[in-house]
């Protein structure tokens, strides 16, 4: 920066005024404190051995560290400064043209909210709509979207619950307070007060109520029956925050309730992912401002230098809590009743503090072969995967490794180097102690290895007090010391996350060129709402394909049609297999001969040409339930019309004579 140095003696009125141009000069190259231009320096800096204090934590890799965060680094307690994940990486988990469908088919589009107390307008008396979760969504889209003409409602109710969106049950019945909205005394489904909105878009924002206590049959109940909706809106899943960890309440500071939270947010995370739906994934950008950890991200480290032999049921030390973890099971000799019970692995926290989980995965005997299951809950709705898998069933005295990894939604599952399972999964977030056990509480010796995973750190930028507040401050600040974000949280938290989402309009509608949807693991082409596992066509029609064959659906308003295309001497196939036999049955057209058959029971049945009478005629049948000779041609029958009043049936026998006889038709 430039230094004013006054010219020896002013007296004069032009010697003042020079002076004030060589002040105004100067100030052009000040180096501003307060963040307004100028504010980079041009040259290096010159301490002179004098120290810089109060130096902050660094949070990107543009800032200097301090002497504490080089100690961490050198122990390896922490492998990089830039610890801190930006907004900008939590985008991908909405694409709006995967996720927006709704939005793109309207110009007047209503968007509704249904969650707890810090979904609702003001959730505190001096935080402000604006500054409110709810508020900085309507903003956020409004910037996005400045040409549509938005409706926004707020259906949320303080103090609800997953569990309070039951379908099965009236909102009076709930015990909720009942907010002006409700109009009619809550004499329905909360869900159906929503649904008359017939909103495009649809925020799902629970879970800090839930906590331990969230019960996934409930969760899945809400989801299914908005599915159901005549108009089914683009649901984003809003996962819920972390409550003050300070706090001295009840339910709100103590390692369960904390980790309660983790339990419904990952659950939230696990399924939307899996159903490939969209998220706004809050919990993970809040434990990372203020918890200072990624709940979706860790690494795995074995305990134990050497395998543990232990017995089951089996529960890892008390030192060893985690989310994620694996599992090396050697299996050393096996009995003969080793597999006369599942073999249960837990996936998630369990009972006595989580009574309503019971993520888990079984390996059992299936004749013969090995049959995975996972299951959110405890009972047969829960089951979500259940595979019997092509390898066998280790045999007796025989010795085998189960190898289990899960790091977030995705699980790996081996028995020595083959893939029993390898994908998405759904489970339940915090930290528990792993178990292996029988189905049937059996024992049985296993010689363990196992993995403790320990989130990645990353350097908090806002305290619990900067985001819920101080007791004794009379809510100045909007937060209530507990749940409820104050100004400054709302910002720092709210603002900086839904800023990074891209909430554009996409620019396409259902039957458009290139539109694809995709809703519960259904994907459909220029349709928003596919009806089946692949749905592809244009029209709106009534009727819902016969659940029976509803994997490959084909609409049209009108005629509806499918072409096998290949060139002049090809075979055009639609072939039909079965465990036994990757060619069963079908049907086959020879393009080179235009001749075409039926297959069934793994042999051609039927046949057809465009050929009069021949040997090898217009139509064929295989006698004999298609019993197969050396002659393809052997065992068939044939027919053919001679003239309008004459059927000629040809028999070709064992012997390869053909013979024939005529029919006289009236």
């Amino acid at each position: 920066m430039t230094r004013y140095i006054k010219s020896g003696t002013v007296n004069t009125i032009q010697e003042v005024n020079s002076e004030l141009t060589k002040i105004a000069s100067s100030q052009v190259d000040f180096f501003t404190r307060n963040g307004e231009e100028p504010n980079a320096m041009q040259a290096n800096l010159d301490m002179d051995s004098n120290r810089i204090i109060n130096l902050p934590l660094a949070v990107s890799q543009s800032e200097p560290i301090t002497l504490a965060q080089a100690e961490l680094i050198a122990n390896g307690s922490i492998s990089i400064i830039n610890k801190e994940a930006t907004s900008e990486s939590f985008s991908e988990d909405l694409n709006p043209k995967r996720h927006l469908r709704r939005l793109a088919q309207t110009d007047t589009p209503v968007v509704c909210i249904m969650g707890d107390s810090i979904s609702t307008p003001t959730p505190t008396i001096t935080l402000d709509e604006v500054d409110s979760m709810w508020g900085v969504i309507q903003r956020r889209m409004l910037q996005d979207n400045p040409d549509l003409a938005f409706t926004f409602e707020n259906r949320a109710i303080g103090g609800s619950t997953w569990t309070n969106a039951n379908p099965a049950t009236n909102l009076n019945a709930t015990g909720l307070t009942l907010p002006t909205w409700v109009t009619d005394g809550g004499v329905q489904p909360w869900l159906d007060y929503v649904e008359a909105l017939a909103p495009d878009v649809l925020y799902l924002a629970w879970g800090m109520n839930d906590r331990q206590n969230f019960v996934t049959v409930q969760f899945r109940a809400a989801i299914q029956q908005i599915q159901t909706w005549t108009k089914v809106p683009d649901i984003i899943f809003v996962t819920n925050m972390r409550p003050n960890a300070t706090s001295t309440t009840p339910s709100i500071g103590d390692e369960v309730s904390q980790q309660g939270r983790d339990f419904v947010a990952n659950y939230v995370r696990t399924y939307a992912k899996y159903n490939g739906l969209p998220i706004i994934d809050l919990n993970r950008f809040q434990n990372i401002k203020v918890g200072g950890y990624d709940p979706t991200q860790s690494y795995l480290e074995r305990t134990k230098a050497i395998r543990d032999v232990v017995t089951t049921p089996y529960t890892v030390n008390a030192l060893y809590d985690c989310s994620d973890f694996g599992w090396s099971a050697n299996i050393a000799n096996q009995s003969a009743t080793f597999w006369n019970s599942p073999l249960k692995f837990s996936l998630s926290p369990y009972a006595p503090n989580y009574n309503n989980s019971a993520s888990f995965l079984e390996i059992s005997d299936d004749a013969g072969s090995l049959k995975v299951v996972i299951a959110d809950i405890d009972d047969a709705a829960g089951r979500y995967i259940s595979t019997t898998t092509s390898i066998p069933t280790p045999l007796t005295s025989s010795n085998s490794t189960i190898t289990l990894f899960v790091k977030g939604g995705y699980l790996n599952l081996q028995i020595d180097a083959q893939v029993l399972y390898k994908g998405a999964i759904r489970r339940h977030g915090g930290k528990h102690l792993p178990k292996i056990e029988f189905v049937s509480a059996k024992s049985e010796s296993l010689s363990v290895f196992f993995y403790k995973g320990t989130y990645n750190p990353y350097t908090p930028i806002v305290t619990d007090a900067e985001m819920w507040g101080v007791a004794g401050e009379g809510g100045n600040k909007g937060g209530n010391v507990e749940n409820h974000p104050t100004s400054q949280g709302a910002a720092r938290i709210y603002w900086s996350l839904f800023k990074s989402v891209d909430f554009r309009q996409p620019v396409m509608t259902e039957g458009s060129t290139g539109f694809i949807g995709t809703t519960e693991r259904k994907v459909g082409v220029r349709k928003i709402d596919p009806k089946g596992l692949l749905h592809i066509g244009d029209g709106a029609n009534a009727d819902v394909p016969n659940t029976t064959a509803n994997n490959f659906v084909l609409e049209d308003p009108a005629n509806v049609g499918m072409t096998l295309m290949s060139n002049n001497t090809g075979v055009a196939r639609i072939i039909f297999a079965d465990e036994d036999n990757n060619n069963i049955g079908g049907i086959n057209y020879v393009h080179a001969s235009d001749k075409g058959n039926l297959r069934a029971g793994g042999v051609d049945a039927l046949s057809f040409t465009s050929t009069r009478v021949t040997a090898a005629d217009q139509l064929r049948f295989k006698a004999e339930n298609g019993i197969v000779t050396n002659d393809a041609a052997n065992r068939s029958m044939q027919f053919t019309l001679v003239n309008d009043t004459t059927l000629r049936i040809y028999v070709r026998g064992n012997d390869g004579t053909l013979r024939s006889s005529d029919l006289t038709l009236a």
